[in-house]
């Protein structure tokens, strides 16, 4: 299992007598190496998806769909990966990238509308959108929803091509906008001395509260949103298939893997040998072990549940709720022992995953 890297509980929560917080360098990499190249991997990721896009719209055959399709799928891990950061330009005015990239579910309703009308498909266009027009999901429903006949669609009807090239191009541009922001405006509000024009943060304690509540919160989203309300949790029951992430592709499930992925990086640091993250501020070497465990459980149930998700939700229901109870197991322990281990307090949840 993973080693304790702080052996004394004082030095890794308060001021060193150098008068530095052994804090800061764990909020650094988090905020450099972990989220900065996740969204760094992104933006990559949208220019690729973007070259296939176009390459389809400009001659749509079989071969390039599937192409386009693989490179929206490969651009889901890093922003899944970084689905932890809810704060920052992702969910702050006015920048507020999360839901332009990435509101799910599909209004498929809204996506028509856009295709069968006449209105201009320029960036410029695309920032006076509302977000139901904008974003992966949007992408998805274009590449996926058509079934067998999305080619004979996209050669049919060129404005459907056209809107599928221009909200690809959105993505891209926000994803490069993204990284801007993040890291010339954000990363010095979260990173001390905390010198930046919007002083959310005061404070490496009021950062480290954000970054392990965040923790907390992705996992309880993964297990309540991504697959609770799709399962029947919240309607009696009755199994909620259009509420389900990534519905169209089949990749629910690894949405939900990725997420969890992107949790346990802020646990361990970006290279889980070093034990550069939020692991070396806690001096309870049984605690690490058995978060380390659960963390390792709940990867293995969701594992276990049967592709694709929309099925495995009426088939085998009961993988589903074990992954949840995995889930949960993990979420308690973060909420509970982590927060209580290192000092940090926890709040409510004000997400709901989408």
């Amino acid at each position: 299992m993973c080693c304790v890297a702080c052996v004394l509980f004082a030095e890794c929560m308060g001021a060193s007598s150098g008068g530095s917080d052994s804090r800061d360098p764990v909020l650094a990499t988090l905020a450099e190496q972990v989220t900065l190249t996740q969204y760094l991997e992104f933006e990559a990721h949208s220019q690729s998806l973007n070259t296939r896009v176009s390459a389809l719209c400009a001659e749509p055959t079989e071969a390039r769909l599937v192409e386009a399709r693989d490179a929206w799928w490969k651009a889901r891990t890093p922003w899944k990966q970084s689905e932890v950061v809810q704060f920052g330009p992702v969910v702050e005015y006015p920048s507020r990238f999360g839901p332009k990239i990435d509101r799910w579910p599909v209004n498929a309703s809204a996506v028509e509308d856009l295709v069968e009308g006449t209105s201009p498909l320029s960036q410029d266009d695309f920032d006076q959108m509302g977000v139901m027009t904008r974003g992966l999901p949007v992408i998805e429903y274009l590449l996926w929803a058509q079934g067998e006949d999305t080619v004979a669609e996209l050669t049919a009807n060129r404005r459907r091509c056209q809107v599928l090239a221009g909200v690809t191009a959105d993505v891209m541009t926000n994803a490069s906008r993204l990284v801007l922001v993040w890291r010339d405006d954000w990363i010095p509000e979260i990173v001390p001395p905390f010198s930046s024009m919007y002083g959310t943060y005061t404070s490496t304690g009021a950062v480290l509260n954000e970054w392990v509540n965040r923790m907390v919160f992705t996992v309880e989203n993964i297990r309540l949103t991504k697959l609770g309300k799709p399962a029947g949790d919240q309607s009696n029951g009755k199994t909620l298939p259009g509420s389900l992430e990534s519905r169209y592709s089949g990749r629910s499930l690894m949405d939900a893997r990725d997420a969890l992925d992107g949790v346990y990086v802020v646990w361990t640091g970006p290279t889980e040998a070093e034990q550069t993250g939020v692991v070396t501020l806690v001096s309870d070497a049984a605690l690490v072990e058995r978060i380390e465990a659960l963390f390792a459980d709940a990867k293995a149930r969701l594992a276990q549940v049967p592709e694709p998700l929309e099925q495995a939700i009426e088939d085998e229901p009961e993988q589903v709720a074990l992954a949840q109870e995995s889930l949960r197991a993990l979420q308690v322990a973060l909420q509970q022992d982590l927060t209580a281990a290192i000092g940090v307090t926890p709040t409510f949840n004000d997400a709901d995953g989408d």
